[in-house]
């Protein structure tokens, strides 16, 4: 029985039956053929957005309610300047954070309980640690990780009063406001900037920030964060950053060793500096940070002599609590 398709009609010339059949044939063909090309580039488009989603990075606050670490600060801070010649100061600090979930938000609990301080390996009185040791502050976060207020500060201006009733600069020097803002800064270039963030292995983000002067001078400066690579760091998935600090259009150190410029060559104030950070982006909790921070002054910023001051911090974290998931 012959197919319906192939029926030729009545004075119809034979050609036809055979050019009907053909084009029949063509137009299958092409179906297969734009199909079969319509799946491989769905395949690659799949492909490609699976990359893209593998190298994709979303920062997001969300540490386990009830976690306890412990946060241990090593800095060594070197300052010279021509007349008075230079000294490093060591300091180290332990302290002891808890992250508590709330309806509104997250309270994030730090308590500074052991320090130590030393000038050129002679240990010293530093009041300011002094000032937080045993001292609980309370950071109170919305639902993204963002700063509203610190609670705990007030205490530190009575108990210097108390601590050195006799020295006029305390009430100069020890202010709420002075260490709410410096707290708020350090929050806010840890978490603040990051939280709600979303991007690939190479990004990029600059902001620029302010260091101030005696007189209220300001000296504006740049901070580039890049995001650098995947790792596994305590069983969880982390991220290293890579951050460099510049006064310059663009930065100029790369890594740990950043050379020291003696002060009689510093002609123009700068800062320039290199840190990383490792952290977990689905919780935003650090496992490593370290970084160099270096200021040079020109005469006249900070005094008649060019001053030079490197800091160079190294933080690790530990856990005391709970565990983390």
């Amino acid at each position: 029985m012959k197919l319906p398709c192939f029926r030729r009609r009545p004075g119809a010339p034979a050609q036809r039956l055979r050019s009907t059949g053909f084009s029949l044939l063509g137009r299958k063909l092409k179906f297969v053929l734009r199909s079969t090309g319509f799946s491989l580039a769905a395949c690659w488009l799949c492909l490609c957005l699976a990359a893209r989603g593998e190298d994709e990075v979303f920062f997001r606050w969300n540490p386990p309610d009830g976690l306890v670490r412990q946060e241990r600060l090593i800095s060594h801070r070197r300052a010279e300047r021509p007349d008075a010649g230079g000294h490093v100061d060591r300091k180290e600090t332990l302290t002891e954070v808890a992250y508590h979930s709330q309806p509104t938000g997250y309270v994030y609990a730090a308590t500074q309980v052991a320090y130590q301080a030393a000038r050129d390996g002679t240990p010293t009185f530093d009041l300011r640690l002094a000032l937080f040791n045993q001292v609980p502050l309370q950071y109170h976060l919305d639902m993204v990780g963002r700063l509203r207020e610190i609670d705990g500060l007030a205490a530190l201006v009575v108990r210097a009063r108390s601590m050195q009733p006799d020295d006029p600069r305390v009430p100069l020097v020890v202010r709420e406001e002075n260490y709410r803002r410096e707290r708020r800064e350090a929050w806010d270039q840890r978490y603040g900037r990051m939280v709600g963030k979303r991007g690939k292995l190479g990004d990029s983000w600059r902001v620029s920030d302010e260091y101030l002067l005696p007189g209220d001078r300001r000296l504006v400066f740049h901070i580039t964060t890049k995001l650098v690579e995947k790792l596994r760091c305590a069983d969880h998935d982390c991220v290293r950053l890579e951050f460099f600090y510049h006064s310059t259009p663009e930065p100029r150190s790369a890594t740990w060793e950043i050379p020291f410029i003696p002060p009689t060559q510093v002609k123009e104030s700068e800062i320039t500096g290199w840190g990383e950070r490792i952290l977990d982006p689905s919780t935003m909790l650090i496992y490593l940070e370290r970084e160099v921070f270096v200021i040079r002054f020109k005469p006249g910023e900070l005094g008649p002599q060019p001053v030079v001051v490197e800091e160079r911090v190294e933080c690790s974290f530990s856990t005391g609590g709970r565990g983390e998931r």
